[in-house]
Parts: structure tokens; C-alpha cells; sequence
């Protein structure tokens, strides 16, 4: 097991991603309201985002692996949350 500084540093910031993510979650403050989709990418992201921190020291082709699911699922849910938007703007000017 390596631990390096940056090791040590890379793991610290992973734990309060997921700190600053529990926050986030719990919090009645949302970007899209009435949806809890923006909690579910925000847990999701800092979770893998955890799980890269810890493989890195252990199995570096499986923390890559781990990287590109974390931002595949952050673009697409990116996407989707703004083609939601899009779509509630739509349904909005459509009735007014």
C-alpha cells in the first residue's frame, strides 16, 4: 500500500467530496427542484469519485475504468437534467 503524500492528499479530498455530497443531499436546497435527480447524480459522482481515490493505490487499469464511468454518468446526467429543464421552459411558454 502507498502512501504517499499526494496519495494521502487524493484520498482526503475524496472523503470530503463525499462529505460536502451527503450535505448537499440532506439539504432542502436543489438545483432542480421537485427532482431528485440532481441528488442522485451528486451521490453517485462523489461515490465513484471515492472508489477511483481508493483503487488508485491498489489497481491502476481499475481506477481508470472507474474514471470514465464517473464521467460518462456525470455527462449524460448533465444532459438529461438540462433536456428536463429545456422541457419544463417548453411546457411552461406552451400554457402561457
Amino acid at each position: 500500500m502507498n502512501n504517499t503524500p499526494s496519495v494521502q492528499n487524493e484520498n482526503k479530498s475524496a472523503l470530503i467530496w463525499v462529505i460536502v455530497a451527503g450535505i448537499y443531499i440532506i439539504s432542502p436546497v436543489d438545483l432542480v427542484p421537485l427532482f431528485a435527480g440532481d441528488d442522485i447524480l451528486v451521490g453517485i459522482t462523489a461515490g465513484l469519485n471515492m472508489i477511483q481515490s481508493q483503487l488508485k493505490e491498489s489497481n491502476e487499469a481499475l481506477a481508470s475504468l472507474v474514471k470514465i464511468v464517473k464521467f460518462a454518468i456525470l455527462g449524460i446526467g448533465i444532459i438529461v437534467l438540462l433536456l428536463l429543464g429545456l422541457l419544463t421552459t417548453t411546457i411552461v411558454q406552451l400554457f402561457n
